[in-house]
């Protein structure tokens, strides 16, 4: 699998972002990893065959 990443610092925490470049039949899903200095971290996944978060 290779997977494309981003990485960036906001005033109220940090995300990281995390895109599947191949293989094909999984190209395009997403994760987003949102960590807060004031609330529990987050998660997303995101799944382009049903287009949902």
């Amino acid at each position: 699998m290779i997977a494309g990443a981003a990485y960036k610092s906001f005033p109220d925490g940090r995300r990281l972002l995390i895109v599947v470049l191949e293989p094909e039949s999984l190209k395009g899903v997403s994760y987003l990893l949102s960590n807060s200095d004031t609330k529990p971290a987050e998660q997303w996944m995101y799944l382009p065959y049903i287009d949902r978060v």
